[in-house]
């Protein structure tokens, strides 16, 4: 999909782009994805069944489709799962284009080219 093509703005479950990355009610019970730009953020996501690959898949897919994956503030087992696919956490401002610049933390994959150099 090209990221230009996509309004920014929350991505609901079961939607066209949704269902194309696997974001649907058959894997997640909640949570919720947000475009902006180049970036989906994905914030308090629950799995129906854990163990079963779901966030990974939702990952590989949100990767595919040439979006770099944010998770903001992983908690628990959520932060053991991102470790161990290679992400690593950094601070940005919460919403600065309304004036919340508490600075969270966010954890992202480095790209590859990064991760070379």
């Amino acid at each position: 999909m090209n990221q230009n093509l996509m309004d920014d703005g929350m991505i609901l479950l079961d939607t066209p782009f949704a269902k194309s990355i696997d974001f649907i009610s058959c894997r997640f019970s909640d949570g919720y994805l947000w475009k902006k730009g180049n970036k989906i953020t994905i914030s308090l996501i629950v799995a129906k069944e854990t163990g079963k690959g779901y966030f990974r898949e939702l990952i590989k897919n949100i990767e595919k489709a040439g979006f770099v994956v944010s998770v903001p503030n992983p908690l628990g087992h959520m932060q053991q799962i991102l470790e161990h696919y290679g992400f690593v956490p950094h601070y940005e401002p919460f919403a600065p284009e309304i004036g919340e610049n508490e600075l969270v933390d966010v954890w992202e994959r480095p790209k590859k080219e990064d991760q070379q150099k």
